[in-house]
């Protein structure tokens, strides 16, 4: 009969005399086990220390050290909890047998020996280690596949009360506590998971269904993070179909739900975009002259803040108010706005009202940016000389200095209905020659060197 773990067992007979271990090791056919034998109890203990055999076959007299002393000798070993001993003597007495129980024998065999009941005696202890071995191996696997698991596995015993009697160890990867936290603390989950009512439900109707439920909840890190976990529970019955625990699966889905954030950003900003385009174009189309100019005030203004290093959200700022500087051109009249010579007085009065009527149209919608104070702003100047409220200064913020500079090159060097287009060199002379009057000096220059050092071009 051979192990699972396909080795003979190994069985350490020990006895004084050769005539009896010789019949005992024939009775045992050696073509099943293998053997070792010692003739007194000191060898026995040396040899139990050097090949750990799985049976014990001790006689109880014997010379050096009797069989009773080498018992528990090797019973002081913690590799022999689980070794079974069999004590094979002629002494039947009460006080021989109790003192053999005491020093860690398993059961006796009595001598004279009967061969048949040695063999099934063996036979017997022989397929219990192989159940146990097969168990152990089992244990061993779960053990290996729960402790390289991304996932954390727990099992939670109800009866005969209520504790954690597994924890993988990658729990603390997880949430911060350590298997430790949660064998002083089995309520300490609870505790720390913030959607304690889905979590409640799900545990309360595991009493009464034989099935898995699965929930998202938000559970609070050690460190006072959140971290979103998928739990599994697992319901685990006794012998009377009554729930005794929780196999509880928890997997960290933190990233999985920043990704969903993210992308639900990243949608919403470019149905943002697509509509601030819309109502771009929508503008445009009412001066043919104009058409793309808010979009190239955007690109403009959108290199100048990466040069100035601005934070990632003002530029998007920028870029969303860029596109609609203008939107409050859409009061103007047509003829306005694309008449040809120069506007009267009353003319310019009212197309300058389409700051303030930017700001009015903006004003409700809630991007996630100062849009509409921007829009309503982007004719101030530095000096205080602009429109609507004569800002001067730290008054105007920088958003609305960086697309002031942009609205003025694209304007000068783009052709008019009043005028020929003046050309880029004109436009950068323009903002140089009124830094610091008109217009943001560090904006100026971070424009200059645009076109002249970094090649941008306002035209694709």
């Amino acid at each position: 009969m051979n192990r699972v773990d396909d080795k003979k067992a190994l069985i350490l007979i020990a006895d004084d005399q050769e005539f009896m271990r010789s019949i005992i090791r024939n009775a045992l056919n050696t073509d099943e086990y293998d053997v070792i034998e010692a003739e007194n109890g000191e060898e026995a203990v040396k040899l139990f220390a050097e090949y750990k055999p799985d049976i014990v076959l001790m006689d109880a007299i014997m010379p050096l050290m009797d069989g009773f002393e080498a018992v528990k000798r090797i019973r002081e070993s913690e590799v022999s909890e689980t070794t079974p001993i069999l004590m094979i003597t002629a002494l039947g007495d009460a006080h021989s047998i109790n003192e053999g129980f005491k020093a860690g024998v398993n059961d006796f065999i009595q001598k004279p020996l009967n061969v048949d009941i040695l063999n099934r005696r063996i036979s017997v202890l022989v397929k219990e280690l192989n159940n146990k071995e097969k168990l152990r191996q089992s244990e061993e696997r779960f053990r290996l596949l729960a402790e390289n698991a991304r996932d954390c596995i727990l099992i939670l015993q109800f009866k005969p009360f209520y504790k954690y009697i597994y924890i993988s160890p990658v729990i603390k990867s997880i949430i911060g506590y350590d298997a430790k936290d949660f064998y002083e603390n089995p309520f300490l989950f609870k505790k720390i998971v913030l959607d304690a009512d889905r979590h409640l439900f799900a545990a309360r109707n595991l009493e009464t269904a034989s099935f898995e439920m699965a929930v998202e909840v938000r559970c609070l890190h050690k460190n006072g993070t959140v971290v979103f976990l998928e739990i599994q529970y697992v319901p685990l019955f006794g012998k009377d179909h009554q729930m005794t625990g929780l196999q509880i699966i928890s997997r960290d889905i933190t990233q999985r739900k920043k990704d969903e954030v993210r992308k639900r950003i990243e949608l919403t900003q470019k149905v943002l975009y697509e509509t601030v385009t819309a109502l771009s174009a929508t503008i445009e189309t009412r001066d043919p002259y104009t058409f793309g100019h808010q979009e190239r005030v955007a690109r403009l203004a959108v290199a100048i803040a990466q040069q100035l290093g601005l934070a990632i959200d003002q530029i998007e700022g920028i870029k969303a108010a860029a596109l609609l500087h203008d939107i409050g051109k859409i009061h103007v009249p047509a003829e306005f706005l694309s008449k040809p010579g120069k506007l009267s007085e009353p003319e310019f009065a009212f197309i300058k009202t389409h700051a303030k009527i930017g700001y009015e149209i903006l004003k409700s919608i809630r991007f996630p940016w100062p849009v509409a104070q921007i829009v309503c702003q982007h004719h101030e100047r530095m000096d205080g000389s602009g429109y609507p409220y004569g800002l001067s200064g730290d008054q105007i913020p920088i958003e609305t200095r960086i697309i002031s500079v942009a609205d003025v090159v694209e304007a000068m060097a783009s052709h008019r209905p009043y005028r020929v287009a003046l050309g880029i060199e004109q436009a950068l002379e323009e903002i140089l020659h009124n830094a610091g009057r008109f217009y943001d000096p560090q904006v100026v220059y971070t424009c200059i060197d645009l076109f002249t050092k970094k090649d941008f071009k306002l035209y694709t």
